[in-house]
């Protein structure tokens, strides 16, 4: 936490109750001597306390709700894709880039136009 290293927390499950969990385990388990202050730890792991602003600015968006099911575990996996390739320098200085043009996945299926028949 201290080191402000890259954190990617994937979680299976109702989302609110998750993390609620997840965050009274961190409140719990998180008081040594020489651990950072919850509040350190809350902020960087789910973004507690951060305005919207500064959450769009942060590169992590707190944790991710893997989905099962292909299309849904390919929306979790783009986003878990956008999370490590943001925290690495050439997208740190082109913040946009990513936005701007999307991650292209093999076998990754384009928009797709439904026609209905006449």
């Amino acid at each position: 936490i201290r080191l402000e290293k890259p954190i990617i927390v994937l979680y299976k499950g109702d989302s609110k109750e998750v993390t609620e969990e997840m965050t009274e385990e961190c409140v719990r388990n998180c008081n040594d001597d020489d651990a950072p202050e919850v509040s350190l730890i809350l902020e960087r792991i789910f973004c507690y306390g951060l305005s919207n602003s500064e959450m769009s600015s942060n590169s992590s968006h707190g944790p991710i709700q893997w989905l099962d099911g292909s299309g849904f575990s390919a929306a979790s996996l783009d986003l878990i894709y956008y999370k490590v390739l943001g925290n690495l320098p050439y997208y740190q200085s082109r913040p946009n880039e990513l936005s701007s043009k999307g991650i292209m996945v093999p076998g990754e299926l384009g928009p797709v136009s439904i026609h209905v028949p006449t």
